[in-house]
């Protein structure tokens, strides 16, 4: 393999190992908030942005609390007044768990998550009171003292509400650590590449 071959064939390496990379990381683009054990509390916190194309309007400048309610599939960050949009999403879980409704010991940041009404019937996306689709919304966080997962009898894993294929046309919920595959798949992807690179490096 000449010195070209050699750099090109690195260069291609790393354009894969990126594209991978990248691939992985947008599987959590839109809002994401986690719901995590931390000592004797636990913490829910989000971030991200929120694409509302597709959703309507449901209700405007309602007072929201921070709280988490399993059995429904309902965790609202932070409180305040807040706008709640509704539609037919793409994909919604109907629970995360079994418990009740709990309200947060303290809170922070804008108003954010999902919510339902009618006993359950109707799932809607929270956002702050006049907010801008698409807009950055600022890390909010709701924290529920002396408590743990189990007591609140949330199931830990993931969960997500999607109403369209855009990037920010989602909203996901980690409960507990995050399952981290194995990469069997992408790795096999990975190697298949690499040897087609090295393949057309050894004919240059």
């Amino acid at each position: 393999m000449t010195n070209v071959s050699v750099a090109r064939f690195k260069i291609g390496a790393v354009a894969i190992v990126i594209a991978c990379g990248s691939f992985l990381c947008s599987a959590h683009a839109g809002y994401m908030i986690t719901v995590e054990q931390n000592g004797p509390n636990v913490v829910a916190s989000g971030s991200g942005s929120i694409d509302l194309t597709g959703l309507s309007l449901l209700f405007a400048a309602v007072d929201t609390s921070a709280s988490i309610t399993p059995s429904v599939a309902t965790t609202e960050l932070a409180s305040g007044k807040a706008d709640d949009y509704s539609t037919a999403l793409r994909s919604m879980p109907a629970s995360f768990g079994t418990g009740g409704t709990s309200f947060a010991d303290s809170s922070s940041g804008p108003v954010a998550g999902t919510g339902t009404f009618r006993h359950g019937t109707l799932l809607v996306i929270i956002v702050p009171a006049g907010y801008v689709s698409g807009a950055p919304l600022a890390n909010s966080t709701a924290m529920y003292d002396n408590t743990t997962l189990r007591s609140l009898h949330a199931r830990p894993g993931t969960y997500e509400w999607t109403w369209g294929t855009g990037p920010n046309q989602n909203l996901t919920v980690q409960i507990g650590p995050p399952h981290v595959p194995d990469g069997g798949s992408t790795l096999l992807l990975l190697s298949i590449a690499l040897a087609t690179l090295t393949r057309r490096a050894r004919w240059v």
